[in-house]
């Protein structure tokens, strides 16, 4: 399921109706900032979503809260991506990367990376882009993560399509999908 049903659009109405008077309070502020991120995502509004992702990045880091700061940092970097302003994404990535790294969040450094090795393949820095989704699936791979494995073979198969090398692009794709089948699709929640 993809989009914002009913129930979430009426819980975000409810949550947006005190906002006010909750908003003072620097955490409250930060989850308040991601809910409208999240709604606008959903209801396919980019523009919005950087714009809203740049405050709860902000509301974050006033905080001192760094790990959900680069996880907006990431959720901005894909709001670029999808407006088409790959450097601005590439800046972000690189800098939610450092911080990620430095709290040994491997998760976050994963994702960072496969947002990164896109971000650079759009930018058609395709070698730095191959080099990084293939460490990213190596270390998915050691990590039992498949569903970043998955992911990242899927964002591998564009990239070495984009290189002109159509036989490992279709191994990079079956890949994805066999690893892919069970996971369900995006909603919001």
């Amino acid at each position: 399921r993809v989009g914002l049903d009913e129930l979430t659009a009426k819980l975000a109405s409810f949550v947006e109706s005190r906002a006010p008077a909750l908003a003072s309070e620097p955490s409250v502020a930060c989850r308040l900032a991601q809910l409208r991120a999240i709604v606008a995502y959903f209801k396919g509004d980019h523009e919005i979503t950087a714009h809203v992702t740049r405050e709860a990045v902000a509301a974050f880091e006033r905080a001192g809260d760094r790990r959900n700061a680069v996880v907006q940092r990431v959720n901005l970097a894909a709001s670029y991506t999808l407006l088409g302003a790959y450097a601005e994404a590439e800046t972000e990535l690189r800098r939610a990367l450092a911080d990620a790294k430095a709290m040994d969040l491997r998760h976050w450094v994963r994702a960072t990376s496969t947002n990164l090795a896109v971000v650079l393949g759009r930018l058609d820095r395709l070698d730095e882009a191959r080099a990084l989704a293939e460490e990213v699936v190596r270390e998915s791979g050691e990590h039992d993560a498949a569903q970043f494995e998955g992911d990242t073979r899927g964002y591998l198969a564009e990239l070495c399509l984009a290189s002109g090398d159509v036989a490992e692009a279709e191994a990079q794709a079956t890949r994805a999908l066999d690893l892919l089948q069970d996971v369900p699709a995006l909603a919001a929640y």
